[in-house]
């Protein structure tokens, strides 16, 4: 992997060729994606976001990670698709907060909570990045720095600075993901756009 991307551009017709390859094996995929994300030129650039509508999520996902840490930056014609992507975060997002709700606080659970606290954890990170490809990388990283602070100054300037610079429509559905709100307020703020039919703890765990 380090060979390819010191050769850089001049490898990159054939890292594309060897991922459409004929019974590519997955592991393969995500390594040339990484691949090509190292490389990070404009073609290479290109070249990933032709992948954007791949049929695997996991490479989709990988894809989208790649053009984050290459500096991309969404044309017009783009910014539906990384705003598509933000929102299917959410919905996961969503989806969690209410299971953690449904499973309750027993110890029994409390594998599973830490579980999707986890994900819910690695959905925002991705958020981020995905907002750093249609806004001001440097605005994002200072709403990242000021949730992480913990401090309740830290948020709200996070929060007023969202409510600045993003569109309306993701200003509704970012703002209560990253906010410090409690489960229940996040849940009826989000709920609006991704209804949940609310399940009991077995079916919960069982999803």
């Amino acid at each position: 992997m380090n060979a390819l991307i010191l050769i850089g551009e001049p490898a990159l017709t054939l890292l594309d060729s060897s991922f459409y390859r004929s019974g590519q094996a997955s592991p393969v995929m995500l390594r040339l994606v990484k691949i090509i994300g190292a490389i990070g030129e404009t073609r290479a650039k290109e070249m990933l976001w032709n992948k954007i509508d791949y049929p695997d999520k996991v490479i989709v996902s990988e894809v989208l990670l790649a053009l984050g840490e290459s500096g991309f930056k969404a044309g017009m014609s783009q910014v539906s698709r990384i705003k598509n992507a933000i929102e299917a975060d959410i919905a996961d997002i969503t989806w969690n907060l209410g299971a953690i709700q449904e499973i309750g606080d027993e110890e029994v659970s409390a594998v599973v909570r830490r579980a999707l606290n986890r994900e819910m954890q690695n959905d925002v990170e991705h958020i981020y990045m995905l907002l750093a490809m249609l806004y001001d990388t440097r605005s994002i990283q200072l709403v990242k720095e000021n949730i992480e602070s913990g401090t309740a100054e830290g948020v709200t300037y996070a929060v007023e600075l969202m409510d600045v610079f993003l569109s309306e429509q993701l200003k509704q559905q970012v703002i209560p993901v990253i906010d410090d709100l409690s489960i229940s307020e996040k849940m009826k703020r989000l709920e609006i756009f991704y209804p949940r039919v609310q399940l009991d703890e077995k079916l919960v765990l069982n999803f």
